[in-house]
């Protein structure tokens, strides 16, 4: 069997959460290739460590396992999980970004991925660049924070199983034991369709549980807000809080490597009920609050220092403008002059250096004794000349 029919076995035999159009488009294009193989390889993940970042790239339909070799890119789930927990083992990574383009995959292997995210220590960003439709919103939805590009869209919320009675135009017989009769559904079987139909929407029901773990809203919220399995634009999204903001992987990344953008420390704006997550949440609100006092503190010590500043410049200016005043008046007592300085004042020093000559006389100022015998100082500066 070639990987391509070994892709399309899967899709219809597997619960899948995917987006019903794209789903329609990758069947097309891996019969093609099933009829005439392709042998280019494309990665489904990718992976990248620089300046304190891990940026993972998860591009196309995500399958348990990475398949290589087809037309279009399967994403492995253990990849994915890999990646995440090398770098949230790695000292030199401080930050995971998930770069995500996918309109889901297989039910097998996705809840693996979301309890990846959430119980990850250190804080996880995804980008959605394009689109994270039903398996990419079970996986990452548990983010600490999610930013998408303007017109990217998310959504389609629910489960979806297709089933084949065909292969290469010939029919396919299927023979069960006795005792296990559920284990083949015929299709003309009404119970069959009632079965099938009540495992998917048991396997929705998971689904919904996620997503009111990452969103914090109910389901009937949740139902409404994405149309009853529809997508949506991350716009929209962004004003009813299911996102965090708009913004491109660059911004994000750089924001990040840099630590001085705005998107590196806006605390999260969904409310995320997952207790790990709230955990998170909790560390990221502290920190920001102990970052709040400290720059409060900084601030209060930024005007103690510039107050502190002023002083020692007036002072500086008062010291120098009083040994002027002592050289004009001739005034060589240092004792008088400390005395003056240690005012700090130009006024307060001047007078102290005017009442030394009243009472000394003055080699740059002259006494003069008048008829009510008070000394009279000849100066000529003004005494309130500051």
């Amino acid at each position: 069997m070639t990987i391509a029919s070994r892709a399309l076995a899967t899709i219809y035999n597997e619960p899948m959460v995917i987006d019903m159009g794209t789903l329609s488009q990758y069947v097309s294009m891996l019969t093609e290739e099933a009829k005439a193989p392709i042998n280019d390889v494309q990665d489904g993940v990718k992976y990248v460590k620089q300046y304190g970042v891990a940026s993972i790239f998860i591009d196309g339909v995500m399958n348990k396992k990475a398949e290589k070799g087809l037309c279009i890119s399967i994403a492995g789930y253990d990849e994915i999980i890999a990646h995440i927990e090398d770098a949230d083992n790695d000292d030199t990574i401080d930050d995971i970004v998930l770069v995500v383009d996918t309109p889901g995959g297989t039910v097998a292997g996705v809840e693996n991925v979301a309890v990846a995210v959430e119980n990850a220590k250190k804080p996880i960003t995804v980008v959605v660049d394009n689109m994270m439709c039903s398996g990419g919103m079970w996986a990452f939805a548990g983010a600490d924070r999610i930013y998408a590009t303007n017109t990217s869209v998310l959504g389609s919320i629910g489960v979806i199983v297709s089933y084949t009675t065909e292969e290469d135009g010939k029919k396919q017989y299927h023979l069960v034991s006795k005792n296990a009769p559920n284990k083949r559904c015929d299709l003309a079987d009404s119970s069959c369709i009632d079965r099938v139909q009540e495992q998917i929407d048991t396997l929705e029901d998971k689904f919904y549980e996620r997503m009111v773990k990452a969103f914090g809203k109910t389901r009937e919220e949740i139902k409404a807000d994405f149309k009853d399995g529809a997508v949506e634009y991350a716009d929209v999204l962004l004003e009813k809080g299911y996102i965090d903001g708009i913004a491109t992987y660059q911004e994000v990344y750089r924001s990040l490597a840099t630590k001085t953008d705005t998107l590196a420390t806006m605390p999260p704006q969904r409310k995320i009920v997952n207790s790990t997550t709230e955990s998170k949440m909790a560390l990221d609100e502290k920190a920001i609050e102990d970052l709040q006092k400290t720059v409060a503190q900084l601030q209060a010590r930024q005007d103690e220092l510039q107050a502190e500043n002023e002083q020692l410049t007036a002072q500086a200016e008062a010291q120098s403008f009083i040994f002027g005043m002592a050289s004009q008046y001739g005034i060589t007592d240092k004792k008088v002059i400390d005395e003056a300085v240690k005012t700090g004042s130009k006024v307060e020093g001047e007078n102290v250096l005017l009442r030394h000559i009243a009472s000394n006389g003055s080699v740059g100022g002259g006494v003069d004794e008048d008829s009510d015998g008070d000394a009279d100082v000849e100066a000529s500066f003004n005494l309130n000349n500051i």
